[in-house]
């Protein structure tokens, strides 16, 4: 559909699913993904949509835990690996 420079072409029977805005936010949306050793996912979105899971409890991936309050030190503790690696790497998506 397009890349993370915001050029995206929307196929027509996409057009009805949503708006052309909704559509480019969320294919040029640069998430980025850490996966733990232990089972943790977190997929950090600079849109701020979010999504933490517990792959050993939730392989399919079904159950988002990015909203629930005890979650938040697991996600800002992922959250730093990222950054960690965007560093090493020299990744330019600001999160």
């Amino acid at each position: 559909l397009g890349d993370v420079i915001g050029q995206v072409s929307i196929p027509e029977p996409m057009r009805k699913l949503a708006s052309e805005d909704e559509i480019v936010r969320a294919t040029t949306d640069p998430v980025r993904t850490v996966i733990t050793p232990d089972g943790w996912k977190l997929n950090y979105s600079p849109a701020g949509e979010h999504e933490l899971y517990n792959l050993t409890q939730d392989p399919g991936e079904i159950h988002n835990l990015a909203a629930q309050p005890e979650q938040q030190s697991r996600i800002q503790a992922l959250l730093e690996s990222i950054r960690a690696w965007q560093t090493r790497t020299d990744d330019p998506v600001s999160l």
